[in-house]
């Protein structure tokens, strides 16, 4: 019976469908199955290579002559093969530190509709990644906390650091961002509200000044009124000649 390979790594330009690691898990169950043990190092290479796809075979080729992150020991049997595993591996797979690693298994919860089973499968895939080797509770606790807090700022900012974080370090940098952003947030209140004091000041004054020239306007038109006197009738506030003088409506 035909073996069945596993679905071409990167067919056309864009990211791959899985992510590398688990895709080449795929691949080593395939090259066992068909009998791999025994080929010959240019034979797995060539194999590896025939199920990458169009556009991962183009890549690696572009990969040829960059310097490996993690030589080929000197010691391997199959070099050929070991080195195009690694070029693959420094292009396609980003390396994460274990505190990631951890506090992707504390976040998993169980999808609507996994089972138990699968669930658990899916757990002890992360825990093997994570490596609890020695793990204490400082760490735990710092895990924990960084997957569950609900600043996604100091959670990207923690995870920044990689696996030198302690669980002091963490605590020291999340206390700093969180005063500093409470001390943001009253001195931003502040600034608002000398804004709106100032307006509101601004606006104050126009109306009082607006009070002001009305008044004068007032008293202005009343002094002018009062110096208009009437020698025909005696009063204030016209003219002899006005239409309100009684004097123009009187015969001597």
């Amino acid at each position: 019976m035909a073996e069945n390979p596993p679905p071409a790594f990167l067919c056309e330009i864009g990211e791959p469908q899985l992510p590398f690691e688990e895709w080449y898990e795929l691949f080593v169950t395939y090259l066992v199955a068909k009998g791999g043990e025994t080929f010959s190092d240019v034979r797995k290479r060539a194999t590896l290579l025939n199920c990458l796809g169009v556009e991962g075979q183009r890549q690696f080729s572009a990969l040829l002559g960059v310097p490996l992150s993690v030589p080929v020991a000197e010691e391997s049997t199959n070099p050929l093969y070991e080195d195009a595993v690694q070029r693959l591996r420094d292009r396609f797979s980003q390396r994460r530190s274990r505190i990631t690693l951890r506090c992707e298994f504390i976040a998993r919860v169980q999808a609507p509709g996994e089972s138990v089973a699968t669930f658990v499968s899916n757990l002890r895939k992360l825990a093997s990644k994570a490596d609890f080797t020695g793990y204490s509770g400082d760490q735990a606790i710092m895990d924990h906390f960084i997957a569950r807090t609900t600043n996604a700022e100091i959670r990207d900012r923690l995870l920044l650091e990689g696996d030198s974080l302690t669980l002091q370090r963490a605590m020291d940098i999340a206390m700093r961002m969180e005063t500093a952003a409470h001390e943001s947030k009253n001195l931003a209140d502040a600034t608002a509200f000398a804004l709106r004091m100032s307006a509101e000041v601004q606006t104050s004054e126009i109306k009082l000044k607006n009070q002001k020239d009305s008044l004068h306007k007032c008293l202005r038109s009343r002094r002018l009124q009062e110096d208009f006197n009437c020698h025909g009738c005696g009063l204030v506030g016209h003219h002899f000649n006005h239409r309100n003088s009684s004097a123009l409506r009187t015969s001597c």
